[in-house]
Formats: structure tokens, C-alpha cells, sequence
């Protein structure tokens, strides 16, 4: 990966951030940053900090030139200015937001705030503010008001990165239109996010149905292609490629502030799905077949813990070096189901024996005590011959 041009790519994209973050953390880019910075800079009292870096780092044994010595002069003299105009500033900005406290109060006025506040939020690497902020946006946005639904979802898939939710992140991202933009993210970004994501937590059906044939996001591939050739490699159980090419953009992924944390607990999960992922097209496979489609001389070791912690149902041969699924007898099946049925016909025997104790208890609602029926049929009988006493009566007196 060439350095100048990766800088050059984000400083297009208001991504100045990112380069700080290098200098953050240690990589082989370091020097090359900080040489680049020394020539390009962003702003006073960023470079200021860059030339003592250099000079601590790259020249203590060496006699600082007159270029970096008037470099280092002349930031120094912005940086003053700055700082006293940033004080002007602060002071007239302040007593304007007192001023129009009161006017910004409108939908357009307070969505474009918390636009600012999101953006403010991704470079602090604030998760939770991100998120706070997308969802008043979300509470505040009506039909009639403008509003970037791609880059609140772009901003939200970068809050659930950073929180390790990665599911979410590729819900997030399969729902762009082909022309989404951010101001801080790029269209890299995004599938770089969405790749690594996709390969931790989805499906090789879902990764073909949902990205690889996602025509809205073909646009974003473009812009880095390794990432596509990660998602056809991981579908088309490619696997010893997938870890090669993940090693060959690995710095890609550890120079952007949000991946950086993530990146080795993403590869980790990554290679056990594809070890359970092998296993379940074979119920027999021996050890260097694994190790020739992997590509790893430790992929047994893996194996192991994965079978121990009972992610892999397998058995090992250590005579023949040949994992084994292990196949169900038939008469377990059998009784298992005889055992299921003969639970199910307890139940439903128990509960028929209490409503009948309740019944014969007289303590179920909306039945007739026993004998009941008996006393009224009896009675409406001995009803019956009294009126017909009564009409023989009647017959003899006429």
C-alpha cells in the first residue's frame, strides 16, 4: 500500500483524523507520515507537534536541515497567530450562542447541530454519542425535512463497529443507496467495514444474496477490490487465499482508528467460522488435508479446542490422523422419541387425575355438584303427576 497516495485519499475526504491516529500507534508507516506531514501540512498546532516528533524520533544524531529548521520557525509563528485569533474566536462565538440560543430551535436548525455533533463524535471515537445523536436526528427528521438517511445508517454502522456489534453494522450498511457519501467516511470505509463484519457474523448464502448481488453496492467495491475477493474466497470455502489476502491489507485495517481494536478479535472469529464451516461438507477428512486447505501448520490446535469447547462434534484418530464425525445410532433415535412420548402422556395423565380429585371435590366452576341432576329430575317428575292429579280431579267434579 503506497502511503502518499492513502493520505492523499482522505485528506479529499475531510479524513485528516485518521493520519493523526497514526501517529498514535506504532507502525511501519510512522517516519513515512511524519515526513509527508513535515512537507504537507494541516494545521499549526498539529505540525508544530509533528516537527518535535520528528526531531525526537528520526534526528537526534543528525544535523537538523535549514528546510525543517524554517519549517519548524515559521509553524511555530502560525501557531501563536492562531492560537490568538482561535481565543478571538472562542470569546465572540460564545456570546453568540447566547445570543441565538433561542432561534435554533427549528427542525432543519437542530438536525444540522447534531449533524455536526456526529461528525465531532466518530473523530473522538464517542460510540455512544453517535448513537444518542442518530436517534434524536431520527425523533426530530419529518417528511418535509432533508435529511441524509445514508450517512445517519453510515454513522451508526461506525458506532456499532466500535462497540463490537457487527451484525448490526452489515444491517446497517446493505441498506445504502448507490450514492451514499460522509463527510469522514469513505467509500473504502465502507467496504472494509462491511466485509469484515459480513465474514464474522453471516452466512455464505446471506454474503452471496445480500452483498455480493447487492447492485447498490457494487460502487463501493470499486474502491477497494480486495475486499470483494475476500467475500468470493470466504463463499467459495477459499480459505488458505482468504487468510493470505487478509495479511496483505492487514495495515490497511490497523491504520483506521475504528479497526484498529477490532481487527485481531475479528480475524480470530473469522478463522474459527471457517474451521466449522470446512467440517460440515466432509464426515471424514484427515489431518493434512486440513492443514494443505488452510494453509496453517497450527490449524490442529484449533481444531482441538474447538471440538473441546463442543463448537465441532468430531473425533480424533491420533493412529490414522483422520477427524471423524461421529454417526447416531438409530435405536438412540428411537428411544430418545419413545422416551419424549411416554413424558408427554405422564403429563396429560397427571393433569386428567387432579381435574378429576377437583371435580369429585366439588371445586370446578361451572359444574353441577354430584347427584344434582338426579334431584331435579325427581323433582320435575313428582311436578308432572301433581298436575295430573289435579286434571283427573277436575274430570270427576264436572
Amino acid at each position: 500500500m503506497n502511503a502518499s497516495n492513502w493520505i492523499d485519499e482522505y485528506l479529499k475526504n475531510q479524513g485528516a483524523y485518521k493520519i493523526k491516529f497514526i501517529l498514535e500507534i506504532t507502525s511501519p508507516f510512522f517516519k513515512n507520515v511524519l515526513e509527508w506531514l513535515i512537507d504537507n501540512p494541516i494545521n499549526p498546532p498539529h505540525d508544530a507537534q509533528v516537527i518535535g516528533l520528528y526531531n525526537t524520533h528520526y534526528a537526534q544524531n543528525t544535523k537538523q536541515s535549514e528546510h525543517t529548521q524554517h519549517q519548524q520557525t515559521h509553524l511555530n509563528d502560525q501557531l501563536h497567530s492562531t492560537q490568538f485569533q482561535l481565543k478571538s474566536y472562542l470569546n465572540n462565538n460564545l456570546k453568540e450562542s447566547i445570543r441565538s440560543r433561542d432561534h435554533i430551535s427549528s427542525s432543519p436548525q437542530l438536525i444540522e447541530t447534531h449533524n455536526h455533533i456526529i461528525n465531532m463524535a466518530i473523530e473522538l471515537r464517542n460510540y455512544s454519542l453517535i448513537k444518542n445523536s442518530v436517534i434524536k436526528i431520527n425523533s426530530i427528521a419529518l417528511n418535509n425535512v432533508d435529511v441524509s438517511h445514508d450517512a445517519l445508517l453510515i454513522s451508526t454502522a461506525i458506532a456499532d463497529l466500535g462497540q463490537s456489534n457487527y451484525a448490526a453494522v452489515v444491517e446497517s450498511l446493505t441498506k445504502l443507496s448507490p450514492i451514499s457519501t460522509h463527510p469522514l467516511v469513505t467509500p473504502s470505509d465502507i467496504s472494509i467495514y462491511l466485509t469484515l463484519c459480513a465474514l464474522t457474523t453471516q452466512s455464505r448464502h446471506d454474503i452471496k444474496s445480500a452483498i455480493l448481488n447487492n447492485e447498490a453496492l457494487r460502487s463501493k467495491f470499486e474502491y477497494a477490490p480486495h475486499t470483494k475477493l475476500l467475500l468470493e474466497q470466504y463463499v467459495s470455502s477459499n480459505y488458505k487465499q482468504l487468510f493470505v489476502t487478509l495479511e496483505e491489507n492487514k495495515w490497511w485495517y490497523l491504520l483506521d482508528p475504528h479497526l484498529h481494536n477490532q481487527y485481531t478479535a475479528m480475524v480470530e472469529v473469522i478463522y474459527r467460522r471457517c474451521i466449522v464451516q470446512f467440517f460440515h461438507s466432509y464426515n471424514s477428512i484427515t489431518l493434512d488435508s486440513l492443514v494443505e486447505a488452510f494453509g496453517d501448520e497450527q490449524i490442529f490446535t484449533h481444531t482441538l479446542s474447538l471440538i473441546k469447547s463442543a463448537h465441532l462434534n468430531l473425533r480424533y484418530d491420533a493412529v490414522g490422523r483422520v477427524f471423524h464425525r461421529p454417526q447416531l445410532d438409530k435405536r438412540h433415535s428411537l428411544i430418545d422419541r419413545a422416551v419424549t412420548l411416554s413424558e408427554l402422556n405422564y403429563k396429560s395423565t397427571a393433569q386428567l387425575l387432579l381435574r378429576i380429585k377437583l371435580s369429585d371435590a366439588n371445586l370446578v366452576l361451572g359444574e353441577r355438584p354430584a347427584g344434582s341432576h338426579k334431584l331435579n329430575l325427581q323433582r320435575r317428575n313428582s311436578d308432572e303427576l301433581d298436575d295430573v292429579d289435579r286434571t283427573e280431579m277436575d274430570v270427576e267434579t264436572k
